[in-house]
């Protein structure tokens, strides 16, 4: 006999199948099996039953502050649209983006793990886990790990957009050889 649960999921699945018009995300976890069911869908973060009618795949939509956790790289590029762009870092123990202005960009950095520092035309702020730090156009800034054993990682949007679309940096040694910049071309 099925439990109410396997029944809920049974009776998800036969909606799934006669909904074939729009696009469909239904997930269901149960200890650590996970059943997703996609249909031209990103991922959903649910607990339980998740049912999630998208119409048509625009702009970027994710888990960002999972995202940003999971993220190794320096660098990773998500999106770019016409007039921004979201960017992904994870910057190791001890390093840091480097002084830099961006003459014409407004740029918004948030903290989602470990500890650091900001420096914004030369004042100092300290940075952690939940901190958002908004960079103005023309200012000299620089975000610095002062952590000695924990990756800093954070997520930034330029606006407008600075980078190549979809550019990925392993490392910040691999971004200083990359002379790259924003090409005017986004994701869509």
């Amino acid at each position: 006999m099925k439990s109410p649960l396997n029944w809920g999921f049974f009776i998800l699945l036969k909606l799934f199948k006669i909904m074939t018009s729009d696009f469909f995300l239904i997930k269901y976890r149960r200890s650590k099996i996970i059943y997703e069911i996609t249909n031209q869908c990103e991922y959903a973060n649910s607990q339980k039953f998740a049912l999630h009618k998208i119409k048509k795949m625009k702009g970027y939509i994710g888990n960002i502050e999972e995202i940003a956790k999971e993220n190794n790289n320096f660098r990773q590029v998500l999106y770019t649209g016409k007039h921004s762009q979201l960017v992904v870092m994870s910057l190791k123990p001890g390093e840091e983006i480097g002084a830099e202005v961006h003459p014409d960009v407004d740029q918004f950095f948030r903290i989602d793990e470990g500890e650091g520092k900001t420096i914004i035309d030369g004042i100092e702020n300290t940075i952690e886990d939940g901190f958002a730090v908004i960079v103005p156009a023309g200012a000299n800034h620089n975000v610095i790990n002062t952590s000695p054993d924990k990756d800093l990682k954070l997520y930034t949007i330029y606006s407008p957009a600075n980078h190549r679309d979809k550019v990925t940096h392993a490392t910040k040694a691999e971004a200083l050889t990359d002379d790259e910049h924003f090409d005017g071309k986004t994701s869509e």
